[in-house]
């Protein structure tokens, strides 16, 4: 079994700029959450999952192995979620504390493209 955090943490190097979380969800449910160290770790991982619930719900109309962009609320805070589906049962998700896009998309999909090797 890969361990999804270990693999994370060493694909993120403890760069978490712009990072308010990172998912991995297994047959649509999150099997994993790595973050920031946040004080309040349940009440942000209730919004995330809640923000990306339509996504999850529609992901299978989301093409495989390219990385989507899409605004999700976090509480009353709109963000983006920058997401891959690295095959039919599991979604790499990066919710990002920004919407400026100076050079992370470029970031974020390098990210999620290495996420997917390692767990792949």
């Amino acid at each position: 079994m890969t361990d999804y955090k270990a693999v994370v943490n060493d694909v993120l190097k403890n760069d978490f700029k712009h990072i308010t979380a990172v998912l991995i969800y297994e047959n649509e449910l999150p099997s994993v959450f790595v973050h920031p160290p946040y004080a309040d770790t349940k009440t942000l991982f209730f919004e995330v999952s809640q923000g990306l619930r339509e996504i999850m719900e529609n992901i299978i109309n989301f093409e495989m192995n390219k990385m989507h962009e899409v605004p999700v609320y976090i509480g009353k805070k709109l963000v983006l979620a920058y997401f891959m589906r690295i095959d039919p049962l599991k979604t790499v998700v990066i919710v990002s504390d920004t919407r400026e896009k100076d050079n992370l998309e470029i970031r974020f999909e390098k990210i999620l493209n290495e996420i997917k090797e390692r767990i792949s």
